[in-house]
């Protein structure tokens, strides 16, 4: 799906009704912690039954599995590309 496409908020999938709440937080830092994100941002949202998903992104960068763009060098395969 392209960055600027939308999701739709409400999704009925087998008859049965999902709410997507898209929860906004502040910039998720290398190797931070997301427990007291989560409760931060997203317990306060949270009814009886909900579930939560992560993005991988989100949860990479928590773990550290980053690297930053300014080390990555291209090797002459992706050059040639």
């Amino acid at each position: 799906m392209a960055g600027n496409q939308t999701l739709e908020a409400v999704r009925a999938v087998g008859g049965t009704r999902y709410e997507r709440l898209p929860i906004h937080t502040h910039l998720i830092h290398i190797k931070e912690d997301l427990v007291p994100v989560l409760t931060t941002y997203v317990m306060p949202k949270l009814k009886p039954g909900d579930w939560v998903a992560l993005s991988e992104k989100v949860v990479a960068i928590s773990e550290g599995r980053v690297i930053h763009h300014s080390v990555v060098r291209a090797g002459w395969l992706a050059k040639l590309i």
